[in-house]
């Protein structure tokens, strides 16, 4: 009951959207907050919506409308899917799957509040960017409790079926997928991905300012999403989702920035597409995790464990992508 009232009240918030602005972001945007008060049954609910000009603008910039955003929230007739992630955060989908919502810790929300401004600079420094785009930022303040949430672009949402989804940490420590779930971990890949000459390299350029980005605020544990879109066999030398571009064609790109995040790769060689992006990018190499290493490393080789240096998760990560996106 305590989540469907805050979840009421985001939905109250949203239908009230700040005015949109046309002048260019300035530092004190990135400070300013929104109070939103209001009651449900009964009960005072406070939600605080951090940076607002902020993430509208990164909604503006994606051609996310208020509407747009507002319905995808809405309940139609279908219901909203919930679920509870590894680390225990709560995670809603909208009705449409184009967005996600997902509860963050008190750590997270201090490492995103630190490095928000700088990654608004790399969004608009690398719009073809493979960091997760969030598009909302939000604590919720009840009469006895507070907890923050985000919500982000779903880089699977309005898409043909995935024949395969994987997310990949360069580690293998406990990187074995759950019985009940469908997204593999390291340790249940079997395969390599095979890119030409030209794909490849456009997406390895496309990372390694990315990684370099998470590495400089001093961030690990993240993951490299990766869904395999099925191609019907009709449509192997049609190479646009919606069969609108051919990279064949001189001046094409291999990687093409998606509506909600993330970015579809074609293959010059394999012909599959592929949709793929870094996602959970707000753990610290803090003092808690700098006592997670410690003991873990007495049971494991650092090469094992995700809990490492972000220097050495960064260029492992890269590393271990190199290896498995092959050049053929």
């Amino acid at each position: 009951e305590k989540m469907v009232k805050w979840f009421e009240a985001f939905l109250e918030l949203i239908a009230n959207p700040t005015q949109p602005t046309t002048r260019p972001l300035t530092p004190e945007d990135f400070k300013t907050n929104r109070i939103y008060n209001t009651e449900i049954r009964s009960k005072a609910i406070k939600i605080v919506e951090r940076a607002p000009n902020v993430f509208r603008t990164f909604r503006d910039q994606a051609g996310i409308t208020d509407n747009t955003f507002q319905e995808s929230w809405i309940l139609k007739d279908t219901k909203l899917k919930s679920s509870t992630g590894k680390s225990g955060s709560f995670f809603l989908t909208s009705h449409d799957t184009r967005f996600l919502l997902k509860t963050i810790t008190s750590s997270e929300k201090s490492v995103f509040k630190s490095y928000l401004a700088d990654y608004s600079e790399h969004l608009r420094r690398y719009p073809k960017t493979s960091l997760m785009r969030v598009y909302g930022f939000y604590t919720y303040q009840g009469s006895f409790r507070s907890h923050s949430f985000i919500v982000f672009g779903n880089i699977f949402a309005d898409r043909p079926p995935l024949a395969s989804i994987y997310d990949l940490k360069g580690s293998t420590n406990n990187r074995t997928k759950k019985v009940d779930s469908n997204v593999g971990l390291d340790l249940d890949l079997k395969q390599k991905f095979i890119l030409g000459d030209n794909s490849r390299s456009a997406l390895l350029e496309t990372l390694e300012p990315d990684i370099e980005f998470l590495r400089t605020h001093r961030v690990m544990d993240y993951s490299f999403l990766i869904g395999i879109l099925e191609v019907p066999n009709d449509d192997q030398n049609n190479e646009g989702e919606n069969g609108n571009q051919n990279p064949n064609e001189a001046g094409s790109n291999w990687i093409e920035t998606l509506s909600y995040g993330g970015l579809l790769v074609r293959s010059e060689v394999t012909k599959e597409k592929m949709r793929v992006g870094i996602i959970d990018i707000f753990t610290a190499y803090n003092m808690s995790k700098k006592v997670a290493h410690a003991l873990k490393a007495l049971a494991h080789d650092q090469s094992e464990i995700s809990t490492v240096h972000p220097d050495y998760y960064a260029r492992r990560f890269f590393d271990y992508l190199k290896i498995t996106i092959e050049e053929r």
